[in-house]
């Protein structure tokens, strides 16, 4: 099933996948996804992951 739900994301063009943090509000909303949704493999998913934590639902940054 996921491999049919990744085969349909790969046909979908480019300009349409929205990175999941523009969705979440995160990032700038005009940013697109790359990897197709492959969080695991984007360095801007790792950058913010090193950076900006979750705390009550508000994105902190985190301490050094």
């Amino acid at each position: 099933m996921a491999s049919k739900q990744i085969s349909r994301l790969l046909e979908v063009s480019a300009k349409q996948l929205r990175c999941n943090h523009a969705l979440t509000g995160t990032a700038p909303a005009n940013k697109l996804c790359p990897y197709c949704y492959q969080c695991e493999t984007c360095p801007y998913d790792q950058m913010l992951e090193d950076t900006v934590h979750i705390y009550n639902g508000n994105a902190v940054p985190a301490r050094a």
